[in-house]
């Protein structure tokens, strides 16, 4: 099983009776096809990039499922059906670190990450100006 994200938009002119509704059928769905819910996150109402469905404004939340493909293609089935939602995307959820690699990592000061790598060089260009190897008029 894989864990995946779901990152909801419905529209702000709904209530949350009706956005809580949305996501227990979600939930319904996904755990009918073999999967388990995680957390909902409710990040709020914020303003979309650019318009959807003539609304300059969405609610957004991001819903966590475990399960298989078919278990993430039921719950945003329903999702994308249902009368309120803007949009729906799916992504599969990454760890930030891979197993056992959060204990080797080096720490290094703000100072020397912000100096970049030790051995950074000037890419084989020449860096900027001087107009070393050409001519110019």
């Amino acid at each position: 099983m894989s864990e995946y994200e779901i990152m909801l938009l419905t529209s702000t002119e709904i209530d949350d009776q009706a956005r809580t509704a949305i996501v227990e059928r979600a939930k319904e769905a996904a755990t009918t096809h073999g999967g388990t819910w995680g957390e909902v996150a409710d990040w709020g109402r914020k303003k979309t990039s650019y318009p959807i469905e003539k609304q300059d404004e969405a609610h957004y939340q991001v819903l966590n499922v475990d399960g298989t493909g078919e278990t993430l293609d039921e719950a945003v089935r329903v999702l994308r059906i249902t009368d309120g939602v803007l949009r729906v995307m799916a992504t599969n959820r990454v760890p930030a670190y891979p197993e056992g690699a959060k204990e080797g990592l080096e720490r290094i000061s703000d100072e020397e990450f912000a100096a970049g790598p030790k051995d950074r060089g000037r890419g084989g260009r020449g860096g900027r100006g001087g107009g070393r190897g050409r001519d110019r008029d």
